[in-house]
């Protein structure tokens, strides 16, 4: 779970539906989240998880969930820094090898 620490060391209350105790919280609530990063709190790593879609990748996935599937499934990128060129990196790797025996 996304740990929250307020911008305002110490504090004790409740923010947005979340409390906080000595300036820390946790959620998962993703307008809270968007709520806190908006107005300076910090949010943990663990808030930033990639959330893949259904079926095969296509360009119109975001580049984060274009790394996350190529994470996912072992795929590597190579020097693919783009958009297009980790599309194009992820499709060559699904592609099976040419049968040149025929």
């Amino acid at each position: 779970m996304p740990k929250i620490t307020t911008p305002v060391k110490g504090f004790t209350g409740k923010v947005a539906g979340v409390s906080f105790v000595d300036g820390k919280g946790e959620t998962t609530d993703k307008a809270a989240l968007a709520y806190f990063r908006r107005h300076g709190y910090g949010v943990d790593a663990a808030e930033k998880a990639v959330e893949i879609p259904e079926g095969e990748p296509t360009a119109d996935w975001t580049a984060a969930q274009l790394k996350a599937y190529a994470e996912k499934h072992e795929v590597d990128l190579g020097q693919a820094k783009t958009k297009p060129e980790i599309v194009e990196a992820i499709e060559k790797a699904a592609t099976p090898p040419a049968d040149d025996d025929k």
